[in-house]
């Protein structure tokens, strides 16, 4: 009985090095292009944060652009990363408990994080099904995504 885990537990330090290290090797090609990857927890926290919360049930796997001449990250596009994002999150989800509880729709999505006004500031979120990215029927054109996110709730 001490290996069952309660609905709810995170991933445990191991397992977060784990998922830091399949989410690297997945996407290295975009990495080595400048793109940046940040495992945070449901407050946003990276786990070198000393309030990071190891127990919170699930983590976001969020992909960044890279940094531009000012330090800011920059915008990109669909096509850019696809063909690295979506074979990521095929592996992913057969290995990973994907989910979203907190939206009315109840099920697995990707929220893409773009820029809606002239201001670098002005973002929303668009959501789309695991299956929609598998798919490639994303309806984005131009190079207005700030962040790819994903919530990750544990291993299957």
């Amino acid at each position: 009985m001490k290996h069952l885990r309660r609905f709810n537990e995170g991933l445990s330090s191991n397992e977060y090095d784990e998922l830091k290290d399949f989410s690297d090797s997945c996407l290295v090609y975009l990495l080595d292009e400048g793109f940046e990857l940040e495992l945070v927890d449901r407050y946003g926290r990276e786990s070198n944060d000393p309030s990071y919360d190891e127990d919170s049930e699930y983590l976001w796997i969020d992909l960044y652009g890279p940094r531009d001449d000012e330090g800011n990250n920059s915008n990109f596009s669909w096509q850019e990363v696809k063909d690295y994002y979506i074979p990521f999150i095929q592996l992913l989800k057969n290995r990973y408990k994907l989910f979203d509880d907190e939206r009315e729709y109840k099920g697995d999505q990707i929220y893409f994080k773009v820029q809606t006004g002239l201001r670098f500031d002005e973002h929303s979120f668009m959501n789309y099904k695991i299956e929609e990215v598998i798919n490639d029927s994303i309806p984005l054109n131009g190079d207005n995504i700030f962040t790819l996110s994903v919530k990750i709730g544990g291993k299957i």
